[in-house]
């Protein structure tokens, strides 16, 4: 893409962040961010809903105007009371947002405070692991990778598939926690508003967690926001075969607390023992911040 071209996407985006300022919520993977957006969409005002507008710039190499043509999608929509207009909303992963003028944009356009959603490095990492090896089975071949997959998906323990999960099958970046921190970073610089809830917490205790962000956000706490029907037409629209991924929330009915206990080191291949005290230093210093949702 050509500069001037690239200028102009760049600034096509932030004029529609800025007319429509949609709530923002990003979070590094698995985090439960579906979860909390799907409960937020059943606020009256809240809504339309774009899922992961840089998904294909990220993946793809797309231009910016495929981020653009995403955010369509926030088309203005009618609340139930026409004096309180609704406000869209947006979920996004960090590493797919980035850390450059793209980030830039959506983190000094969209509505402030930003929301940063996080959790424990122990969980996301080895939830998109498994996720990962699920989808493998399905595409390569061979009964016994499909084997090998299985049994560490089954045990909790993929320490022995480090030939596996290269960084062509999982590159570390997408564990989302090196973006996090320099986004976080920039927002602090910049004097950006933004809050933390941790997904753990959120799991736990939604009614305390959600009627916290809806006063962030200044709107009336609705107790619908904790339950919904497993059938309501929500859509991640642009994921394709990646629908899968989010399959839980969008068959549940409410938000769901925590099951299984961090996983230990020593059952994550070796790259990520050693990436781990990185990521949960980063996550620790969240749980720190005093804008975390106590």
């Amino acid at each position: 893409m050509g500069r001037s071209s690239r200028n102009e996407g760049l600034r096509g985006l932030r004029e529609i962040l800025a007319r429509k300022r949609p709530l923002h919520v990003i979070s590094p993977p698995r985090c439960a961010s579906t979860a909390l957006a799907r409960a937020l969409l059943n606020h009256s005002r809240v809504g339309p809903y774009v899922h992961e507008p840089c998904d294909l710039y990220c993946h793809r190499s797309a231009p910016i105007s495929s981020i653009i043509d995403r955010l369509q999608g926030l088309k203005s929509a009618a609340s139930p009371d026409r004096r309180r207009p609704s406000i869209p909303l947006i979920k996004e992963m960090t590493f797919q947002m980035g850390t450059g003028e793209v980030c830039n944009a959506f983190l000094q356009a969209a509505r402030s405070p930003l929301l940063f959603l996080v959790r424990d490095p122990r969980r996301t990492i080895e939830s998109r692991l498994r996720r990962v090896a699920r989808d493998l089975a399905k595409e390569k071949p061979g009964p016994e990778l499909r084997t090998r997959l299985g049994r560490a998906v089954e045990s909790r323990d993929y320490g022995g598939l480090g030939d596996v999960f290269n960084e062509d099958v999982f590159p570390l970046d997408r564990t989302g926690w090196r973006h996090l921190d320099r986004q976080l970073r920039r927002c602090r610089k910049n004097g950006i508003g933004y809050r933390i809830l941790d997904a753990s917490d959120f799991r736990e205790r939604p009614g305390p967690c959600l009627r916290e962000l809806c006063r962030t956000w200044k709107l009336d706490y609705e107790e619908n926001m904790l339950e919904w029907s497993d059938d309501d037409g929500l859509t991640l629209g642009g994921m394709g075969e990646q629908e899968a991924w989010y399959r839980r929330v969008l068959q549940s009915k409410g938000v769901e607390a925590e099951t299984d206990s961090p996983i230990s080191p020593d059952r994550l291949p070796e790259r990520f023992r050693d990436h781990l005290p990185f990521a949960v230093g980063i996550y620790e210093a969240t749980l720190a911040d005093p804008r975390l949702i106590r």
